[in-house]
């Protein structure tokens, strides 16, 4: 899978304290996977006993991209 971050993906990365490697890992392995807005989707994990999950907002690109849009802590879909 390429995986692609648009620049206000990193900002908020930064700004929120979120790795490049826990988003992958998000990507690759999420607890849950579902439909966002105007037609992205939304992967979503929880690592270990934390109360929120990181929601990785995405596009698909041709072939096997991924195309990160938004990054965020939340609560988790149960």
């Amino acid at each position: 899978m390429n995986v692609t971050f648009l620049p206000h993906a990193l900002e908020q990365m930064e700004e929120r304290e979120i790795s490049a490697s826990r988003v992958h890992t998000t990507m690759q392995n999420p607890d849950h996977e579902y439909p966002g807005d105007w037609g992205r989707t939304v992967a979503e994990k929880r690592f270990g006993m934390e109360r929120s999950a990181i929601k990785v907002v995405y596009n698909r690109g041709p072939r096997d991209e991924r195309i990160i849009v938004s990054v965020m802590r939340g609560r988790p879909r149960r």
